[in-house]
């Protein structure tokens, strides 16, 4: 179970080749369409910050964690990569990102 958890965090993510992610910022939100499902989805600040990072390159949820702390600092380093891991699994399902293929 510890090696599984292990291999979770240092995965990497991307956004799928020949994908397009449309993003409108607003204050605290912002609303994503995704080119290929035809669908739209609103996310929080730490959503839309995390999906901004895995855009710019592949990153490990290790990495995406300490990059949203050093944004937010809202949390324990353990509690935000809980969350992330969870934001992640959501965006995976929603085809917004993908583990990155070397």
């Amino acid at each position: 179970m510890h090696e599984v958890k292990k291999q979770i965090q240092s995965r990497k993510w991307s956004v799928p080749q020949n994908t397009t992610l449309l993003i409108k910022q607003r204050q605290d939100s912002a609303i994503v369409f995704h080119s290929k499902s035809g669908e739209t989805h609103q996310l929080n600040d730490i959503g839309i910050a995390a999906l901004l990072i895995i855009q710019q390159h592949p990153v490990s949820l290790n990495d995406l964690a300490d990059q949203i702390n050093k944004l937010y600092e809202v949390e324990t380093p353990s509690e935000l990569t809980v969350r992330l891991q969870r934001l992640v699994k959501d965006f995976e399902i929603l085809g917004l990102i993908e583990p990155f293929k070397e």
